[in-house]
This record gives structure tokens, C-alpha cells and sequence, in this order.
């Protein structure tokens, strides 16, 4: 369209798109359609406005047409019938407005309808549509202006080419989908100003398969300057949808399998399985329903057993039980023993269904009987007669002593135990009683008390033991002789005192006598009246006074050899250290030494001394003490060393004769000042002269009247700047070659270290180098695959990092480049390599987190009803799959269908992980062994428990008490004992068979003896008649005398009296 005018145009589109699409699949197997459209459509508008002018108002109409064609090609290939229906309606309106302020509205409206309707049946058709539409837009200008042009406006759109594809997935459901698309509105806005503009449209023409999204249009124009271009675009969105027809379960088909379960069937798809199950009545576990794994098939339900209760144990002896719940999973029974039982009374369920529960820990109460034996030396106390919580108490009766002992049965009403009490008996005194003085307290055994101790003349530790029959003497011990010593025959060099001379406790003190020295000591004779040893004193030893002690100071203390006391001192005119040493030997000399005469020096000739001035305080070569220093006229350092031996001259040194100095007579060189011209005060100080440098140095003269010397000055040298500093920049402080100080930088474009040496020539120049072009490297031409970034080109500073960029990986390094003008190398990045996602994850859990090859990180376990350990291996080349291994399904063992005999617990009836412990039933014993199965579903094995195998009761017990324990043939306990008026050593044999009875043996029929009928002479206390435990207590009665022991002893045979002895009238 172009146009001339004066003012604003502006130019709105308003498009609208409208889209149904309606599909129907149905078929019982998987199909896929695929389309393809294409459409091309031109557009040509051709504007006209008229507008007059001179101040009123022009209205001017254009009219644009535009004819869109679409050619649309569907390809469809499927094995099912499939049909497709799809309604496209676009609504474009453009209006345009031009008013006498400017402004022009343009609304135009395009329509382009298509519609395609594709039937096949398992064949391959293509279809073709095509589709024309006319758009026509009127455009209504009013413009108030003084001049008019009218003007021709031409817009041509074009419109694109857009393919749309679609692909439908279906299986086995049927299934209706409609579309319907929203309504779209672009808008376009022209501004012109005095334009000619050009406007073009592009159109896309989208189309969508199943479900249709919301179609915009947006047409925009903008024109400046004098000539102006309007461009109007026209954009439509694409959208493709799919469709996926999911995978459904079903309900299981064996019912009788899943008896005990209550299901609700919420969704049965299988990417959204929701099925809640419960356990119905009578059954009880976990329940659980588990999705199918493909289409159609059964969804699984697994949890629910038939409830599992013991039965009930009746009427238990020794019990009182209470039944609540016989359930296994709540089973609930109490006990509590009966009376006449005690214990812990312990309920355990059965192992399996229908068994019999267990109740145990209450047994029959088991009581002790008071002895058949004679108890007369016992008074007893009975308190509680029960095994458990036995208590009796017993001390002995009048007569007797000892510790009265109670010891519980061992048997049910089997008699307890009576010990520790004996006959009362009295102690005679001892006949030989010599070495011991005594008194006898109490002769009677129980409360036996006499009291010893030795006798004067005798020793050691007196005991007294009481007698071990009646009437017998108690017994003395311990009581020796006791052993003295004698005074020894020599005793002079001691004085002794003597306390005790017994050997036990022997006590003499010595010391020594006067005239003797040392440490007394007494030693205790070796044997009986032997004499006692005195030691340790020796006569005392004295030293004379030596006979030669010139030269000492002496002070005599004590000459004896033990206390020696003798001190010396040098005596004047000698010197040393003074050493006294006392004798060896009785009536010697002790000796003297360390004291010599004392050694002076003398003072040196007159000639010698002439120089100095000297002082002597001390000339003792001892102590030497001279001071010395240089006479007038002299001068140096004065010295004395004492002399080398007895008067001989000590020596001086160090001073000599004073001289002057007088100038040198050259000093062109040097600036000098004269202060003292004395040697000994010499003081001339000097510095080079200008023109001239170094270190001046003066030196004294040797010679009295000669001159001192002066050095170190020369004339200054300097060095000429150097010809070539290219790529330098110097600094020139001082150039003389003493003082030399030039420094120098690398100019910009040049580096390295800049050294300046010195010349070695007066007027030569001085050196410069180590500055050179700066070197740099290029930027690497082909860095694909890295961020690079470059601090610093040059060759020696070079400094460039790199990383590697999205979607590559590796080391990255740069390397500088070898030459000026190369560029640097880039290496170590690489395009990621990735894993795929392992194909059959079948039985895995899977995280994976990363998968690309370098940074691998996927991890598995193995999924519900799996196990296994799991290992995740990453693919060796870029798109391929990592690798996953480790689960199987779990193996599992089936219950032993014949467990009688057994009470069983399953822990875990997995075979990697089987646990299932057994005990023996009640009724069975023997050691249980539980064996894993050999394969999956296969039962685990039981073995080890037999019957129980029990022996009966003796038909003839005549003679025996019996407690009967156990009568198990494997823990046969059954205890057993004589009965009363039987005697021997009573035994009782297990049963070698079943149901067999156990053998008594051991016990007869105990023989008894008869009082005889003549015992007026004897006084008679029976105590047990039986002939094996015969016990007869007896003496003399009174009026008659004992001609010896009285004495009971038994007959020979049952029936017969007993003999008495030992009394007579």
C-alpha cells in the first residue's frame, strides 16, 4: 500500500481462529497414523484512497482483496479403522480509519477454512485438499488538510509453508477425543507520517491433531521518514498433541487362590493402580494388592492366611488356666499354679495351627519328713517342712554338745538331716603336768576350760588340749627346758651387764673398757650353757708429735688415732698448703707437709729502668705486685712479668724514646689538617683533593724528623653514556666509576631485565642489555568446545585460562605458543559422552543422577520380591546403555506340611535369608534340626524329634519308698530309699522298653535285736535295734561296779538279744 498524506495512520488486524478435531479409535491391536500437511497461500491487497483537500473533509475507501490458497496432503498408514475429523476457521479483520487529525484505522478480515476427513481400514491412503478463502478489507480515509494527494497503496502477504505431523498410539480401548480451539485476536499497529508504505503479510497456517491449542496472530507495521515501509506479520502456533491409551489390569481370575481377602477396586490402570484390600473374617496378615505388569493381566493379591489358633489344653494337673484368645496372632491365655503346686507358671503358644498350647513351671510342693532315726540328742524346732523355704532349727539336748546341723530332704517326704551333737564327756587332769603351772577352770568337754603357762626354768607357748573321750586326760604342750649361756672367760677389754641369760630371751649390754676404743657387741650363745661372744673394742692407738716440723705453725687436739686432732699452718717466710697426717701405727710420729720457703725477685739494672717509672709493692713471686708506666721523654705501653725464679730480676717493657713528625712535600692530591705531630699523639687527618677520589690514608713516620706518609687517592675516572638504549629507559646519577649509578627499565613494547654495568676505562661507555621485543601469541582460531579467557598475551607473562564449555568435558589445558606471532594451543576438552537408560530395568530401583560417562552416578537396589547386590556399570562408549546386574527374583521355602511332633517359629522362609527354629512338641524329645529347602518353592525339612519314650511304675514296691522325677527313658530320675524295718543299699534301673517297668533292688528286710532279759546290773538306753545300725547306750546301775567298760553289743541274727558286759554286783 502506498499513500501520501499529512499526519498519523495507524492500522489494527484482529485475526480469529477456530479449531475442531474429533477422533474415534476402535480395534483390538496397536495402530499408528501419521500426517502430513502442507499449505502455501499468497496474498495480494491492492489500497485506493481519494482525498480532497482545501480545508475540508476527504473520505477515501480502499479496497483489499487477498486469495489464500492451501494444499493439504494427509498420509495415514494403520492396521486399525481410524477416523479423523478437523475443522480449522481463521477470522482476520482489518479496519483502517484515516480522520482530519491524522489517523487512520485499516481493519481488514481474512477467512480460511479447511477441512480433511481421512477413512482407512487396514490399508495406506493419501488424501489431498485444497482450500481458497477471500479476505476483503475496506479502508475508510477522512483527512483535513490544504493540499490533497491522492494516493495508491499496494500490500502483498505471502504466506509460509507449515508441516504438521501427528502420530496415534492405541491399544486394544476405544476411544472418542474432541477438540475445539480458542479463539485468537491479533492486532496491528501503522504509523505513517507524509509516507509511501509497503506492507507485507505472512500467514502460517497450523494444524492440530487431537488437541488443539490457542492460534495467535500478531500483525504489526511501522513506517518513519518521508518514504515509509509498513511490514505486517501474521504468526500462528503449532501445536501437536498424542495420545497414549494406558495398560489396564484385571481383576485375578483364580478366585479359590485369594479366599480371605475383602477388595475395592478404586482404578485398575496400571501407571494409576489404586485397589485397597483387606483381610476378611477368619483370616488375618498384611494385605496387599500389587499392579500387573502388562496389559490384561491379573493384578496380584498376596498377605491374608487362614487365622491360626492353638487348642485349647483342657484341664492341665497342677494348673488354673484361663482361655481369652486362642488366636495365634493375639493368643492370650493366663495360668496360675494349682494348690498344692508352686512355681512360675509359663504359657507358650503353638507352633502351628490346631496344636496344642504348652503351660509349664508349676510343680507338685515336695515336704520333708521328720527322721525315723533316734533324734534324742537333738531338741527341734519344725517351722516350714516344704523343700522351698525348708526351715527347721535344731541345738543339741541336755547331755550332748556340738553344733546342731539341719539339712534339707533330697526327696519328696523323705527325711531331712540331723548332725553335729555328741555325747557330753569330762577330761581327767594330765598326770604329767612338770614345766607347767595350771588352772583348771572347767573339765567338762562342752565348756572345757584350763589355762597354762611354763613353769619357772622352762619356755615356750603352752597348750592345752582337751580330752577326745570321757574320762580321758586333757593333753599339755609346748613347755621346754629352758636353755641359759655363760659369761665368756676373757672379758677385760668390756664392761658387761647381764639382764637374762636365757637363750629365748637372752639380754647382756657391753661397752668398752677404759684404755679400749670401738663398738661393743654381745652375741647369744649356740647351745645350752655355752658361753655368750663380746666383740668390736681394740686397745686405743696414739700418735708421737713429729720431730721435724720447720716451716709450720702446728696446734696438737687430740693425738689418738681414732680422734685425731692435730691442725698446721705455713710459718712465716714459707708458703704452700699445709697437710698433717695422722699415724698407723701405735706410739708414731705423725707427718707434716705442703709448706716451702718463699721464692723474691729483684729489681732489674739502672740502664733498664731508665725509661720507666716504677712502683713495687710486693716481690714474693707469690703474690708479685709491681705497678709501671713510661718516663717523660718516652711513650708506649708499660709492662712488668715477674722474674723466672729465687732473686733473680724481674722484666720491664714497652716504652721507648719519643719523635716528631714533620709534612710530606708533595700533597697535590690532598686536602690535609695537621693536629699533633707527636707520634705517641699523632693526629693528621686528610681527604682527596677535587678532581681527585678514593680512601686518603695517613701513616706516622718511623724516624724522628722524617715525614708522615699520605695514599689512597686517584684521579676520578668516568664512563660516556651508551650509544644504542633503544628499548631502554635510563636514569644517569652519577658516571664516575667509583660512584657509578645509572639505572634503566624496559620501554613499553620491549621486556625482560634491565642490567647497566659499569666501564672499565676511563671515557669508555658503560654496557646496558637484557631488554628485548616483546613476544606475543595469537588467539587460537579454532576454540570450539572452550571458554577462554586472556589476561595476558606476551610469550613471557603469558596468562590465558580455559574451561570446557557446555556440553563438552575433560582437562583443559593451554599451551603458550613457541614463537612471536603464533597462536597459543587449546587441548584436554571433548564432546560428553552419555549413557542411556538400561533397557530391562525389570526387578531394579533406579536413581540415576548422572549419565554422562566422566561423572557416572546411577544407583540400583533390587525391587520388592528381588534380591541380589546390585551393581550399575557405565556403557563404554557414548550412547550406549550402562549395564545393570545383581537381582533375582527371591527364592522362597515352602512350610513342612508334616511337622507333628514339632513346634515350629518362621522367622524368614527366604532361602538367602531362612530362619525358622523348632522345638520339640510336648510328647516328642530329641535335638530338632531345621534344613533350608533345595529350590524355590520347595518345603524346608524337620528332623530329631522322636517320641517320648517312658518307663511305668514297679508292680512291687514292697520294702521302698519311691519319688519318681522323670519317668522319660531318655532322663530317667526316679529316687528311692529303704523303708522302714528294710535295710541296704536301695537302687532303681530304667526300663529297657516302652511302657516297660522300672527295677527296684538293694533293699531287705532288716534284722532286729531283743533287749535281753537278764540287765538288772545295767542301766540301758536304746537307741536303734536294727542289727546294721545296731546302737545301744549302757552302763553300770546303780548298787552295782563296774569291773570294766560297760558294753552293748548286737545279736547275730533277727530275734535274738543283744550282749551286755562290763557290770557286776
Amino acid at each position: 500500500m502506498t499513500a501520501t498524506t499529512t499526519g498519523t495512520t495507524t492500522s489494527t488486524s484482529t485475526s480469529t481462529t477456530s479449531i475442531t478435531s474429533t477422533l474415534t479409535i476402535t480395534g483390538t491391536t496397536t495402530s499408528t497414523s501419521t500426517i502430513t500437511e502442507t499449505s502455501t497461500g499468497t496474498t495480494t491487497s491492492t489500497v485506493t484512497q481519494t482525498s480532497t483537500s482545501t480545508s475540508t473533509t476527504t473520505t477515501s475507501t480502499s479496497t483489499t482483496t487477498t486469495t489464500i490458497s492451501t494444499t493439504s496432503t494427509s498420509t495415514i498408514t494403520a492396521s486399525t479403522t481410524t477416523t479423523s475429523t478437523s475443522t480449522l476457521t481463521t477470522t482476520s479483520t482489518l479496519t483502517v480509519t484515516s480522520t482530519s487529525t491524522g489517523t487512520t484505522t485499516i481493519t481488514s478480515t481474512t477467512t480460511t477454512s479447511t477441512s480433511t476427513t481421512t477413512t482407512i481400514t487396514g490399508t495406506t491412503t493419501s488424501t489431498t485438499s485444497t482450500s481458497t478463502g477471500t479476505t476483503t478489507s475496506t479502508s475508510t480515509s477522512t483527512t483535513t488538510t490544504s493540499t490533497s494527494t491522492s494516493t495508491t497503496s499496494t500490500s502483498t502477504i505471502t504466506s509460509t509453508t507449515t508441516t504438521s505431523t501427528s502420530t496415534i498410539t492405541s491399544t486394544t480401548v476405544t476411544s472418542t477425543s474432541t477438540i475445539t480451539s480458542t479463539t485468537t485476536t491479533s492486532t496491528s499497529t501503522h504509523t505513517s507520517t507524509t509516507t509511501t508504505s509497503t506492507s507485507t503479510t505472512t500467514t502460517t497456517t497450523a494444524t492440530s491433531t487431537l488437541t488443539s491449542t490457542t492460534t495467535t496472530k500478531t500483525t504489526t507495521t511501522t513506517s518513519t521518514s518521508t518514504t515509509a515501509t509498513s511490514t505486517i506479520t501474521s504468526t500462528t502456533t503449532t501445536s501437536t498433541s498424542t495420545t497414549t491409551m494406558f495398560a489396564a489390569c484385571l481383576a485375578p481370575r483364580d478366585a479359590s487362590r485369594y479366599k480371605g481377602f475383602v477388595v475395592e477396586e478404586h482404578d485398575l490402570r496400571k501407571f494409576s493402580f489404586d485397589v485397597t484390600v483387606r483381610c476378611s473374617a477368619g483370616y488375618e496378615g498384611t494385605p496387599s494388592a500389587t499392579a500387573c505388569t502388562r496389559d490384561q493381566e491379573s493384578y496380584s493379591l498376596t498377605g491374608c492366611e487362614p487365622a491360626k489358633s492353638c487348642k485349647s489344653a483342657g484341664k492341665s494337673a497342677g494348673y488354673v488356666l484361663t482361655e481369652t484368645d486362642l488366636t495365634l496372632s493375639k493368643f492370650s491365655v493366663k495360668a496360675q499354679c494349682e494348690e498344692g503346686y508352686e512355681g512360675t507358671p509359663t504359657v507358650t503358644a503353638c507352633a502351628d495351627d490346631a496344636e496344642a498350647y504348652t503351660v509349664s513351671g508349676c510343680e507338685q510342693v515336695k515336704v520333708c519328713l521328720a527322721p525315723t532315726t533316734d533324734a534324742k540328742p537333738y531338741v527341734v524346732t519344725e517351722s516350714v517342712l516344704k523343700q522351698k523355704g525348708f526351715s527347721v532349727t535344731a541345738k543339741c539336748a541336755d547331755g550332748y554338745f556340738g553344733t546342731a546341723t539341719v539339712a534339707v530332704c533330697t526327696a519328696h517326704k523323705a527325711p531331712y538331716e540331723l548332725s553335729g551333737c555328741e555325747p557330753q564327756r569330762t577330761c581327767l587332769g594330765n598326770a604329767d603336768s612338770t614345766g607347767y603351772t595350771i588352772l583348771e577352770s572347767n573339765l567338762i568337754a562342752s565348756k572345757f576350760s584350763v589355762t597354762a603357762t611354763c613353769a619357772k626354768g622352762y619356755e615356750g607357748t603352752a597348750t592345752v588340749t582337751a580330752c577326745v573321750a570321757d574320762m580321758k586326760p586333757y593333753s599339755l604342750s609346748g613347755c621346754e627346758l629352758a636353755k641359759v649361756c655363760l659369761p665368756p672367760n676373757a672379758a677385760e677389754s668390756y664392761i658387761v651387764t647381764e639382764s637374762d641369760l636365757k637363750r629365748s630371751s637372752f639380754s647382756v649390754a657391753a661397752q668398752c673398757a677404759k684404755g679400749y676404743e670401738g663398738t661393743a657387741a654381745v652375741s647369744v650363745c649356740a647351745g645350752h650353757k655355752a658361753p655368750y661372744t663380746l666383740s668390736g673394742c681394740e686397745p686405743i692407738k696414739t700418735c708421737l708429735a713429729t720431730a721435724d716440723s720447720a716451716g709450720y705453725t702446728i696446734v696438737e687436739s687430740d693425738l689418738t688415732v681414732s680422734k685425731f686432732s692435730v691442725t698446721a699452718t705455713c710459718a712465716k717466710g714459707y708458703e704452700g698448703t699445709p697437710k698433717v697426717t695422722a699415724c698407723v701405727e701405735d706410739m708414731r710420729p705423725y707427718t707434716l707437709s705442703g709448706c716451702e720457703p718463699v721464692k723474691v725477685c729483684v729489681a732489674p739494672t739502672t740502664d733498664t729502668t731508665k725509661p720507666y717509672i716504677v712502683t713495687e709493692s710486693d716481690l714474693t713471686r707469690s703474690s708479685f705486685s709491681v705497678a709501671v708506666q713510661c718516663a717523660k721523654g718516652y711513650h708506649g705501653t708499660a709492662a712488668v712479668a715477674v722474674c723466672g725464679g729465687h732473686e733473680t730480676p724481674y722484666t720491664l717493657s714497652g716504652c721507648e724514646p719519643e719523635r716528631n713528625c714533620v709534612g710530606p712535600s708533595a700533597t697535590t692530591e690532598y686536602s690535609v689538617v695537621e693536629s699533633n705531630l707527636l707520634a705517641s699523639k699523632f693526629s693528621v687527618t686528610a681527604t682527596c683533593a677535587k678532581g681527585y677520589e678514593g680512601t686518603p690514608t695517613v701513616t706516622v713516620c718511623a724516624e724522628d724528623g722524617k715525614p708522615y706518609t699520605l695514599s689512597g687517592c686517584e684521579p676520578v675516572k668516568t664512563c660516556l653514556a651508551h650509544a644504542d638504549a633503544k628499548g631502554y629507559a635510563i636514569d644517569e646519577s652519577d658516571l664516575t666509576i667509583s660512584k657509578f649509578s645509572v639505572t634503566a627499565t624496559c620501554e613499553k613494547g620491549y621486556e625482560g631485565t634491565a642490567t647497566v654495568k659499569a666501564c672499565a676505562e676511563d671515557g669508555a661507555p658503560y654496557t646496558i642489555s637484557g631488554c628485548e621485543p616483546v613476544k606475543i601469541c595469537l588467539a587460537n582460531p579454532d576454540a570450539a568446545g572452550y571458554t577462554v579467557v586472556e589476561s595476558d598475551l606476551s610469550i613471557n607473562k603469558f596468562s590465558v585460562t580455559a574451561t570446557c564449555a557446555k556440553g563438552y568435558e575433560g582437562t583443559t589445558t593451554v599451551t603458550v605458543c613457541a614463537e612471536d606471532g603464533k597462536p597459543y594451543t587449546l587441548s584436554g576438552c571433548e564432546p560428553v559422552k552419555t549413557c542411556l537408560a538400561h533397557a530391562d530395568a525389570k526387578g531394579y530401583t533406579v536413581v540415576e543422577s548422572d549419565l554422562t560417562i566422566n561423572k557416572f552416578s546411577v544407583t540400583a537396589t533390587c525391587a520388592k520380591g528381588y534380591e541380589g547386590t546390585t551393581t550399575v556399570k557405565a556403557c563404554a562408549e557414548d550412547g550406549k546403555p550402562y549395564t545393570i546386574s545383581g537381582c533375582e527374583p527371591v527364592k522362597i521355602c515352602l512350610a513342612n506340611p508334616d511337622a507333628a511332633g514339632y513346634t515350629v517359629v518362621e522367622a524368614d522362609l527366604t532361602m538367602n535369608k531362612f530362619s525358622v527354629t523348632a522345638t520339640c512338641a510336648k510328647g516328642y524329645e530329641g535335638a530338632p534340626t531345621v534344613t533350608a529347602c533345595g529350590g524355590d518353592g520347595k518345603p524346608y525339612t524337620l528332623s530329631g524329634c522322636e517320641p517320648v519314650k517312658v518307663c511305668v511304675a514297679s508292680s512291687d514296691v514292697t520294702g521302698y519308698q519311691v519319688t519318681e522325677t522323670s519317668l522319660k527313658m531318655g532322663s530317667f530320675d526316679v529316687a528311692v530309699q529303704c523303708a522302714a524295718g528294710f535295710e541296704g543299699t536301695a537302687s532303681a534301673t530304667a526300663c529297657t522298653a516302652h511302657a516297660q517297668p522300672y527295677q527296684l533292688s538293694g533293699c531287705v528286710r532288716a534284722k532286729v535285736c531283743v533287749a535281753p532279759k537278764d540287765a538288772a546290773a545295767y542301766k540301758v538306753t536304746e537307741g536303734n535295734l536294727q542289727k546294721s545300725q545296731f546302737k545301744v547306750d549302757v552302763s553300770c546301775a546303780a548298787g552295782y561296779r563296774q569291773i570294766s567298760a560297760p558294753t552293748a553289743v548286737a545279736c547275730e541274727d533277727d530275734g535274738q538279744p543283744y550282749r551286755l558286759s562290763g557290770c557286776s554286783a
